[in-house]
């Protein structure tokens, strides 16, 4: 199984699964002298964080609580980033593996258990492995490194997003009420909905991406 890397200047490779020791990054070509904002990226992990509640007191996530506090084991040094590889990790404690034996012989409906079964054949049927959304822990460590550099080279710029729409409920005419009705009771009744977010970017810097497949709207659809 290869993909498992994104970007190309900036580039990281994701690595680990939803219930075994660790979820981590490794990312390359971050230029030295960079300020290693580690409250940027506990602030940006703490959002992503999984086992928090809505203001009613439900829980329209997993209740999985993980405090998802990262590791720098390499590329930072005295507070700045040295140029070389800058590996991440963070140690999974919460796992509840037994709850996922079902799924053994099982697939879950809507998810890639089947998938991953019948591709590889053995695989980690844990909280799905490396097709759990655990994965995105990586996203955001990388993603915050990425933000990190921005902040320091392109002060001007500014990126923005707003969910839109889940499934049929539309954010700007139905609001978060609904939004939470649909989801707990997406929850029992073990469905899933799509989504449509909006990302804006003010004062990007010039001249990115390159033709034909790597222009710059190619490889946001990409990620």
């Amino acid at each position: 199984m290869g993909s498992n890397q994104f970007g190309h200047l900036f580039q990281f490779t994701s690595f680990g699964e939803s219930h075994g020791s660790a979820m981590g990054v490794v990312i390359d070509g971050c230029p030295a002298g960079v300020t290693f904002d580690e409250e940027l990226l506990l602030k940006n992990l703490a959002r992503r964080r999984p086992g928090q509640k809505t203001e009613s007191g439900e829980s329209i996530v997993t209740a999985r609580d993980e405090k998802d506090q990262p590791k720098v084991l390499s590329g930072v040094f005295e507070g700045k980033t040295l140029g070389t590889p800058i590996a991440v990790v963070v140690e999974n404690q919460n796992q509840k593996s037994q709850d996922y034996d079902k799924v053994k012989k099982e697939p879950r409906v809507g998810h890639a258990d089947d998938m991953w079964s019948g591709k590889f054949g053995h695989w980690d049927h844990r909280g799905g492995g490396r097709a759990s959304a655990r994965e995105t822990l990586n996203w955001v460590i990388a993603g915050s490194v990425a933000q990190m550099i921005c902040q320091q080279s392109f002060s001007k710029m500014k990126v923005t997003s707003q969910l839109l729409q889940v499934g049929p409920v539309c954010m700007e005419k139905d609001g978060e009420e609904a939004l939470e009705k649909l989801l707990l009771k997406a929850k029992e009744e073990g469905e899933s909905y799509g989504a449509v977010v909006s990302v804006t970017v003010e004062n990007p810097p010039k001249y990115l991406g390159e033709p034909i497949f790597k222009k710059i709207k190619s490889e946001l659809a990409h990620a």
